[in-house]
């Protein structure tokens, strides 16, 4: 994609390898951030700062601002699934917790990256220009920005003692 912008070939691979340094760092620090912050918050910015990200990289036109924009994307590269992860937790306990992120990332990844690689390409090929693809993704990151602060901070499901004397009288 960054070839097909008039970027040298070193260039891009160097803007492209800084998303992932900078993600096995930032992953870190989004986890330190996770215990201190709502992590709806948190989520909140990484869909928008990662929305803003894909905008920014189709339209970078220097070397420094595909750094500036690969380095941002960094931040939040991985920041979606281990706050993901630990929203559901903190929503449904621990006990299904491997089907519901089994459900979540295979509808929302694999489902996600089927549609958005064809319709990419789609775009692609039509229009002459990655900035349809790249702007529908961003889009879609905010809004999932947007969708993600209305997430309560817990959900109240009545505990199994609770149930368990609500049997016990009427019988």
């Amino acid at each position: 994609m960054l070839m097909d912008h008039h970027y040298e070939p070193m260039v891009a691979s160097f803007g492209v390898g800084m998303i992932g340094i900078v993600a096995i760092f930032s992953s870190l620090f989004l986890a330190q951030l996770a215990d201190r912050f709502p992590r709806k918050n948190i989520l909140f910015l990484v869909y928008f700062v990662r929305g803003l990200g894909f905008l920014g990289l189709v339209l970078a036109a220097t070397n420094w601002q595909l750094f500036f924009v690969a380095i941002t994307g960094g931040l939040v590269w991985a920041g979606s699934i281990a706050m993901s992860t630990a929203i559901l937790s903190d929503l449904y306990g621990v006990r299904l917790l491997g089907i519901l992120n089994g459900w979540a990332f295979f509808i929302g990844h694999q489902i996600g990256a089927a549609l958005g690689s064809f319709l990419g390409g789609w775009g692609y090929e039509v229009f002459g220009t990655h900035l349809f693809s790249f702007g529908i993704a961003g889009l879609l990151g905010i809004i999932a920005s947007f969708a993600s602060i209305t997430l309560p901070q817990h959900l109240s499901f009545p505990k199994q003692l609770e149930l368990d004397k609500q049997r016990a009288l009427t019988k």
